[in-house]
């Protein structure tokens, strides 16, 4: 069963893909992106996302919902742990994991985009 937004039914795809964003998504405005030689309307598939995602910038698709396709920002699966980080660590430990998580968030983005 698929989970729904308000009366809006959520499709989540198998697997995670990037897209490439040609306007801004912010988490309370919708942007557009390049998905598989397509372009789409996108929106965050949380809105509790602080961060904005600017064109040329890549986003993982996890799903849609009607025609907008629902996107993360490629760095939120680690924003928990930096915050973590942030509290109770010493300045080069904080730009070492900063730098780590870039990096990391980098290769997934080209292994999940790689076909």
């Amino acid at each position: 069963m698929n989970p729904t937004f308000g009366s809006e039914i959520i499709e989540i795809f198998p697997r995670i893909i990037t897209a490439e964003v040609e306007r801004t998504i912010a988490p309370t405005q919708p942007g557009r992106v390049k998905f598989q030689a397509s372009h789409w309307p996108a929106r965050f598939y949380q809105s509790s996302h602080q961060k904005t995602v600017s064109p040329g910038e890549s986003v993982l698709v996890i799903g849609r919902a009607g025609i907008d396709l629902l996107v993360m920002p490629v760095n939120v699966m680690f924003s928990d742990r930096i915050d973590k980080l942030t509290a109770a660590s010493s300045e080069r430990q904080k730009k070492l994991f900063l730098g780590f998580t870039e990096k990391l968030g980098t290769v997934l983005s080209n292994l999940i985009s790689y076909e």
